[in-house]
């Protein structure tokens, strides 16, 4: 008995420890960026392919934000709430992070039921130490290789990695 009542007193004592010492929920994670590129897949050929987005992940896990792409001249553009967030483990040779935004579709220009609303893709981006770049996009929430440097514009991720993908309800 006496045993137990030290064990609980123990693990009270570390418990006001942590609360004094502020034990912080996990550090927020966020991804944002503006900029253009060109050859992009869902573009027209002489077209050049500008984006916006500003995805987060707070403490609670539940991952807010937008992001859009519109195609120049040709007009083509979609626009999404954001539904996922991953950020990558840093590439450990050139230290580039990524991540991975996914959402669903809120607005479109695009014919023919290409990019629908409601339809669920996703882009992955990368913020490097000399050049950003942004991937085609796919349905679902998956990360990406092979990325399109950018012409112009700056991709920013902040945060660890996530261990597994962010995903709201």
């Amino acid at each position: 008995m006496v045993r137990r009542r030290i064990g609980l007193v123990v693990l009270g004592a570390v418990a006001v420890l942590a609360l004094a010492v502020g034990c912080a929920p996990p550090a927020a994670a966020s991804v944002t960026g503006t900029g253009t590129f060109t050859t992009w897949a869902h573009c027209q050929v002489a077209d050049t392919a500008s984006f916006t987005f500003d995805a987060r992940v707070g403490a609670d896990g539940v991952p807010t934000g937008t992001f859009s792409f519109t195609c120049r001249p040709s007009g083509f553009s979609l626009a999404a709430t954001v539904t996922c967030l991953q950020i990558h483990q840093p590439d450990p040779v050139t230290g580039v992070r990524a991540a991975t935004i996914g959402g669903t579709i809120t607005a479109t220009t695009y014919p023919n039921g290409l990019f629908p609303v409601g339809q669920k893709l996703s882009v992955t981006v990368a913020d490097g130490p000399s050049a950003d770049g942004v991937s085609v996009l796919v349905l679902g929430c998956q990360r990406q290789l092979g990325l399109l440097p950018l012409a112009s514009g700056d991709i920013v991720i902040t945060g660890a990695p996530t261990p597994t993908t962010a995903i709201a309800a």
